[in-house]
């Protein structure tokens, strides 16, 4: 009886209510599964901010992006070094006799191509990296870059290489001690590709080819120590 007095109540004609016009409701939607939490990098205790690169950190680094044949078979070698340690090499280059390596390196040197190093400001225990650029022949040619526009760090290096050119790149802010390093890394990296495919042995090398780091540099950096770390923890039999 309820149902046939609801039908009766519907009014027959016209368009509000008619039993032609009524639609169904509209499905409800089934609920949305919940977001995945996303995963945050756990801090390093040791690599994070403020973290001061090591010689050892230039070579593991390169070694993960470029292999280790851009560090050659003895990494020592290629490795940042201290300004008494830059002097006594371009000097053993320069001169005469030596070892058998050192003569294969004086060879290398015979054209006029541009090296690049990273190099310490003091003998001592590290206080600034900076960048050395340099070529033997013609004539002995060397640029060394500091990260801060301010060149004060120098004084050593001044002594030792006084016909250098110093050019203060401003690429470090006066207020950060510690991206030094990264920032030296960035253009070894760079002038491992463009002097190689870039610069003729005539060209003059201009400083200001050398790019800023692009932003999280420093966190790639970290992560590839991390890993490099978890390597060497490894057992032998699973390393490579």
């Amino acid at each position: 009886m309820q149902m046939k007095n609801a039908v009766q109540k519907l009014k027959l004609g016209g368009s509000e209510g008619t039993l032609d016009t009524l639609t169904p409701a509209a499905p409800v939607p089934n609920p949305s599964p919940p977001a995945a939490p996303v995963q945050q990098c756990i801090s390093h205790p040791v690599y994070k901010p403020d973290y001061w690169l090591q010689t050892s950190d230039f070579v593991n680094i390169m070694v993960a992006l470029l292999g280790p044949k851009a560090v050659g078979n003895n990494k020592a070698v290629e490795a940042p070094s201290t300004p008494g340690f830059a002097q006594y090499k371009l000097r053993q280059l320069q001169g005469v006799g030596g070892t058998n390596l050192q003569r294969r390196e004086r060879k290398a040197c015979t054209e006029a191509r541009w090296n690049h190093i990273i190099c310490n400001t003091t003998n001592t225990k590290g206080v600034h990296w900076v960048f050395m650029v340099y070529r033997l022949v013609p004539t002995f040619e060397l640029h060394i870059l500091d990260p801060y526009e301010n060149t004060a760090n120098l004084t050593l290096i001044r002594k030792l290489f006084p016909s250098a050119h110093i050019t203060g790149m401003g690429h470090q802010d006066p207020d950060d001690y510690w991206r030094c390093g990264y920032i030296v890394l960035w253009w070894h990296l760079f002038c491992h590709f463009y002097i190689a495919n870039c610069v003729s042995n005539t060209d003059v090398f201009d400083p200001t080819v050398l790019p800023h780091v692009p932003t999280q540099w420093e966190e790639l950096c970290f992560l590839l120590l991390r890993a490099c770390e978890t390597q060497q923890s490894m057992p032998a039999r699973h390393s490579y």
